[in-house]
This record gives structure tokens, sequence and C-alpha cells, in this order.
């Protein structure tokens, strides 16, 4: 009955075994447990050698459980997406498969929908769920002309997108794709475990080899080191440290890709986690990277949002979305880099910088904010300002504190000194460096000295971010190419999620480090007592499940750490 119920528990290790041996990897985990179980057989202890299978498969179960579930979290990541979609072709419905729409083809999304492709709406306005691919945790209203992503849950009302990405180009693919390519690139940590167990296993084989062949020769007692050389193998499995380590990376890759960080390999998880500069570009990382006005004085804003209705410049642009501008306007006449007079309601007023008034002899009252000043004069009269500026986004602040009890804070931006004194003020930097070309900005880095992270969105922060010892791209409205440089990707435009990335990080790499001492010194422990005749077989079977369970329960805290 004991070799029925071997057979049956044995089978995959014994057929792996022998596969193993035919492709040439003799010494692996599967070889160690079949001499084990064989060596059990051979000296009569006939349960022993039942028990080390049947153990060895319920760690092996064990092991199946945990990496479910952290490869069901990675599964979700990858299911972002609905089979078909719905296109909208000379007023008719047509369903189609994702990868079949193309570039400008209007798609209908009904509530309880995913959307399937990138692109913008162009009727109607609905709630979305972006949890899945922003990590928002709260529903987000958008409007027509607003961006989507594939992933995002349509919430409560039908809307018309126009696709503006194929579905391999899409957001969700791009998530996919950068999940599964750092699952599968190691660590150094990893790839040095791997490295060991090549070698670790063999030097048990051969040691208990000796136990069992020169040692009886020389003291007697050949079926007793026969018996102790079998719990040996049994206790040498590496089986703990061998499967926790990935285990446990691939546990922190699911858990950062649900916050919206993703990761474009393990090793860019133990960088981060010894960093210790964190420099940032300052537009659109730091402050939303579009011009608003932030201060009023005087009723000057619908004469100035008139007179600069017809111009491009992004200054006229953010004072017609603020003040509209509907007055008539005559006689228009522009001054390249200062301004533009012309006759409003039969007066004359003046719109632009303090020097263009102060030329015009009209002596402007500076205001109190700090920004872009727009002055206006009616009349020869000063009537007032209005200051514009780059917003701080609402997280950035609070990030920046927080990374700055980790480590150093440094702003790097091409933007005026003045400016970007005022950035780094309000969001609580520690240092900056104004006026930077792209050239200048990898310099600066340089000299921030090592375990260094760059934070960055736009195409001049591309070569920073692909020289930092970290790069992390901001993949909201980022550049495509700072995204292709970057190490890691936020997939919204907040810096919030940067410090719990950090910790994760930190984390993890503290799990590693426990899990392999506790794997070693309870193996080294355990082979120590099983040569020594203090414990048998039972023994190293408990232990080595024992272990195992341990390091699987201690990875649990990276697969659900909040």
């Amino acid at each position: 009955p004991y070799f029925a119920v071997f057979l049956f528990a044995a089978r995959k290790v014994l057929r792996n075994c022998f596969l193993n041996i035919i492709r040439g990897r003799v010494f692996d985990i599967n070889f160690l447990m079949t001499v084990a179980a064989a060596a059990a057989f051979a000296t009569g202890n006939y349960s022993e050698a039942v028990a080390v299978m049947i153990f060895y498969e319920l760690g092996q179960w064990f092991q199946a459980l945990a990496v479910g579930k952290s490869r069901n979290a990675i599964a979700d990541l990858m299911e972002l997406c609905p089979d078909t979609v719905t296109v909208i072709k000379d007023g008719a419905e047509e369903e189609i498969f994702p990868d079949e729409a193309e570039i400008g083809n209007v798609v209908l999304v009904r509530p309880g929908e995913r959307v399937a492709l990138d692109g913008a709406i162009i009727d109607g306005s609905s709630s979305f769920d972006c949890s899945v691919m922003t990590g928002e945790s709260l529903p987000v209203d958008l409007p027509v002309g607003a961006s989507v992503r594939g992933g995002y849950l349509n919430l409560s009302s039908p809307v018309k997108i126009r696709v503006e990405k194929t579905a391999e180009n899409s957001a969700a693919a791009k998530i996919a794709e950068a999940v599964e390519v750092a699952a599968s690139r190691k660590s150094r940590t990893e790839s040095a475990v791997d490295a060991f167990a090549r070698i670790y296993t063999p030097i048990v084989a051969l040691g208990v080899l000796i136990m069992i062949t020169i040692v009886p020769l020389l003291v007697g007692n050949f079926r007793v080191w026969l018996l102790r050389g079998a719990a040996c193998l049994v206790a040498a499995c590496p089986c703990a440290f061998v499967i926790s380590v990935p285990l446990t990376f691939f546990g922190a890759v699911g858990c950062l890709a649900k916050r919206g960080v993703l990761v474009k390999g393990c090793e860019y998880i133990e960088a981060l986690a010894k960093a210790r500069v964190f420099a940032f570009d300052k537009t659109g990382t730091l402050t939303e990277g579009n011009i608003s006005v932030v201060a009023v004085h005087g009723d000057v804003g619908e004469i100035a949002s008139s007179a600069e209705r017809g111009s491009s410049h992004p200054i006229a642009k953010a004072l017609c979305r603020a003040f509209g501008g509907n007055l008539a306007v005559s006689d228009t006449v522009e001054h390249p880099g200062y301004g533009l007079e012309c006759v409003i309601d039969g007066k004359k007023v003046l719109v632009g910088s303090e020097k263009l008034l102060r030329e015009s002899g009209i002596e402007p009252e500076p205001p109190s904010e700090t920004g872009i000043v727009v002055c206006v004069a009616v009349d020869g009269k000063f009537a007032g300002s209005i200051v514009l500026a780059d917003k701080v986004k609402p997280t950035s602040a609070a990030a920046v504190r927080e990374l700055s009890r980790q480590g150093r804070t440094v702003m790097l931006t091409g933007d005026n000194p003045s400016h970007a004194a005022a950035v780094a003020r309000e969001v609580g930097m520690d240092d900056f460096r104004a006026g930077l070309l792209p050239a200048d900005k990898v310099a600066e880095l340089e000299t921030l000295g090592k375990g260094t992270v760059y934070v960055g969105d736009g195409i001049n922060d591309a070569p920073v971010i692909a020289r930092a010892d970290v790069g992390i791209a901001m993949g909201g409205a980022g550049n495509d190419i700072a995204v292709e440089a970057g190490d890691m990707v936020l997939t919204r435009e907040d810096l919030g999620v940067l410090p719990f990335a950090l910790k994760l990080c930190r984390k993890t790499g503290e799990v590693v480090r426990q899990n392999i001492f506790l794997s070693v010194a309870v193996k080294v422990l355990c082979l120590v007592f099983s040569a020594a005749g203090i414990t048998g077989m039972w023994f190293a079977v408990f232990s080595d499940i024992g272990v195992l369970l341990l390091t699987l329960l201690n990875t649990g805290r990276i697969l659900y750490y909040k």
C-alpha cells in the first residue's frame, strides 16, 4: 500500500526528474526529492518516503495558491478592455473587434461598458471609473472634448468617442505589455538566487553522496548514514527562497500597477528602494502645465480678454478662457514681446507688460502675487492687472514633503529663476536649478550623486529620464518619448502615488531579505541536525514545508500592501 500511495503522490516529481535528466538538468529539486524518497525506501522507512512526497506536494499547492493570487492581480490588469466595440458607420451600429477599429472611427460606449480604445468624447458626457488605469478611487466626470482611455468604465450616460489610437497602441495595451515584461525581467536579487540555487543543489548532492559512501566505510553502519543522507536531501531543498523571492517582486509589480505605477523591470523596484535624491521637472510634472489666471486687480478681465481675442499666444488663450472677452475691438497695434494697444468703446487701451505701460508714461502698480503680470491701462491711466501662472498640482506639495523625509528633493527646470523659486517654495522643494536646457539638466543630475530618481513628462525630459538611476515618466498627458525612456510610468498626472511606491519598494526589499535569511538559517540548522542524527526525515519534511509556508505568508504582506 505504501508503494501505491507513493507512486500516486510522487508521479509529478518522478516525471519531472526523468525529463530533466534527459534534458541534461540533473540537479534540481525534483532530483533531490526522488533520491531522498529512494533512500527512505532502501532503508525500510516507507512512511517517511510517502510523507516526503505528500508534504512536498502540499508545499507546491500552497505555492501555486500564492502565485495564483498574484497572477490574478496581474491578469485583472491585462484584461482591461472588452472583446468587442460598437462602431457607428453611416448612422448604423456595428459590433467589431477592437483591433479592427481605425483611427477616426466613432465608437458608442453605453453605461456599464468599458472603453476599449483611446480617444476623445465627441457627443455626450458621463462619469467614468478610471481606477484600473490610473488608481483614481473616485469617479471622474468627463465632458465633450475630454480624452478617455481604454479600460475606463462608463458609469452613467452613453457617449460617443472618436478613436485616436489603434488597439495595439492604446494605454491599456501599453499597461498589459509593461506588466508582462516587468514580470519576466528579473531583479539582481532574483538572478543571484537562481545562480546560487544552480551551484547549491549539486554541492548538496555531492555532500550527501560522500556521506552515504565514504563515511560508512570509515565508521560503519551504512543504513544509518543512508537515512541521514536522505534527511539532508529533504532539508536542503531550496524551495523557500527560490519561490518566495520572485513571488515577492511579482506581487510588488502587481500592487504598483493597481495604483497606477507601471514598472518596466523588477530591477527598478530595487533601484527605487535605494533612491536618496528625487529630482523633478516643473512644468507638467509639479504644475498643471497650463497658464491660468491666479489673481485679478481691478475690473479689467473683459477688457484684456477682448483685446487679446485674436491672438494665439498662450497668455491670450488663458485670458479668453477666464473672461470670454466679447467687447468690440478696433485699431489694434501689436508690440511684439510687450503687448498691444487698441480701441474699445472709443477708449484707447494698452494691454501688456509693465514695460509697455512705462514706455507710454504710465506707472503700473506691481501686484503682490508671483507670476506673469498683464497690465491694463485705459485712456492713459493704469486700470489694473491680471496675474497668470502655471498652477501647482494639488498633490505635488504633499508628495514632495513626504519624499523630503526620505531623501533630498531637487527641481530642475528650464523656467526663469523667479517662477522656479515660487514653485519650489510652494511645494517645499529642498533645492532648485532654473534656466536649464536638456543637456544642462543631464549635467546637473550627474552632480547629485548616486541613487537618483528623475520625474518628468516632456520631450526635453527624455535624456534626463534615461540618465537617472530610476527614470519616471508622467504617462497621463506625458510625451510618448518620455514614456518610452522611463523605467517607471505614472499612468495619471499625480505625484501623490510616488511616496507609496517608494515605501512599497523598500518594504519589498525588506521582505526579500527576511525570506532569504529565514530560509538559509533554517536550512543550515536542519542540515546540521540531520547530518548529526539529532533529527530524522520527519523533521526535515516539516521544516522544509514550514519554512516555505512562513516565507509565503511573509510575502503576502506585499500582495496586500496598502
